[in-house]
């Protein structure tokens, strides 16, 4: 069960774009985020099960730390000017969208309420997420 939810949130995280280019983009962005954290694997797709396994057996700071950590570092580099603030906002879109399809496929594989305050690692890890990108937004490197 838990090997074919990894399989499906992949699939349906790719579904999600419909450009071959946004696909490819949002890829390298989410696996430049996973080698950030040092999750093994060859592929994305690999590194991604890692990041939801160890969402699920973490505690859901582990994920909003490990967000935040990776949104800082590519904030130190606007500040050094080693990239943009819409670079990084795009960081922030592929991550986001990537939490969004795990939270939308746990809400209908278990017929949770949407936006529920449970306490269920991976709906706070999606609302962990978007609570990071609105603090990001309302930053000044944008």
């Amino acid at each position: 069960m838990a090997q074919e939810l990894n399989d499906d949130i992949w699939s349906l995280y790719l579904y999600a774009m419909k450009s071959p280019m946004t696909r490819q983009k949002y890829i390298g962005r989410l696996n430049k985020f996973f080698d950030f954290l040092d999750l093994e694997g060859p592929t994305p797709e690999e590194k991604s099960k890692c990041f939801i396994l160890k969402s699920k057996e973490k505690d859901t700071q582990w994920t909003f730390s490990s967000i935040l950590k990776f949104m800082q570092f590519q904030l130190e580099r606007v500040q050094k000017r080693e990239t943009t603030g819409s670079t990084v906002n795009n960081y922030l879109k592929s991550i986001k969208l990537f939490c969004l399809v795990l939270y939308n496929r746990l809400v209908i594989l278990f017929n949770l309420e949407p936006y529920p305050h449970g306490s269920d690692p991976s709906i706070r890890l999606f609302c962990s997420c978007f609570t990071i990108s609105n603090n990001f937004y309302h930053t000044d490197f944008f």
